[in-house]
């Protein structure tokens, strides 16, 4: 279910990294079925999806159609997402 707490964390994190990411470019924005707000990103083949919830921020990195070919984890701060960023346009 989509919250305040939710919208106010995907705002901060947008905002975080449009200060601090190189060659920063706005994501698609969409929602899950669950009502997590997800920001995603493709840069061929590598594709960074971003879930915020009112739980945290998760995400899901692929570079292929493998599951060997992807990692997931959480965002606990602008550092980890801007490594993320670093991760899709290196």
């Amino acid at each position: 279910m989509l919250t305040y707490s939710a919208i106010a964390l995907a705002a901060d994190l947008v905002r975080d990294l449009e200060r601090v990411a190189s060659g920063w470019t706005p994501p698609h924005v969409s929602f899950s079925p669950d009502g997590d707000i997800v920001f995603e990103w493709w840069r061929d083949p590598k594709k960074l999806t971003i879930y915020v919830s009112d739980r945290g921020v998760e995400f899901v990195k692929s570079w292929g159609s493998f599951i060997s070919e992807m990692d997931d984890g959480t965002v606990g701060s602008a550092e980890e997402a801007l490594s993320a960023w670093k991760w899709l346009i290196g």
